[in-house]
């Protein structure tokens, strides 16, 4: 119980310093502060952003020209952004339905 406790203290303070843990719920709110972790790809040129590969293989759009600028491929990424509220269906290599959440990065995060 005193670990349980003390991780959801520590999630709770978390979630202040770096935004709500991503949700397909809370990524649909507009201006809500979520963090993001995971893998960054490095964009095409014309792109306004880039993506984030996450755990249990979510997609994440960042739009942030200028960081897309300053990322190497395959990137540890650890920010908070703020949900746009949007999301583009595309089809996954499984031949399943997945939503890519839109997101403008705010600030790098650490937990």
């Amino acid at each position: 119980k005193y670990v349980d406790k003390k991780e959801a203290v520590r999630a709770k303070e978390l979630a202040k310093v770096c935004g709500r843990p991503f949700s397909d719920k809370s990524a649909k709110v507009l201006n809500r502060k979520i963090h993001i972790v995971g893998v960054g790809v490095k964009p095409i040129k014309e792109a306004n952003g880039f993506i984030v590969y996450g755990e249990k293989e979510r997609l994440y759009y960042i739009i942030d020209p200028e960081m897309a600028s300053k990322i190497k491929a395959y990137e540890y990424i650890d920010i908070t952004a703020k949900a746009t509220g949007k999301a583009i269906t595309i089809s996954s290599d499984a031949g399943t339905l997945q939503s890519i959440y839109q997101f403008h990065a705010q600030k790098n995060c650490s937990k």
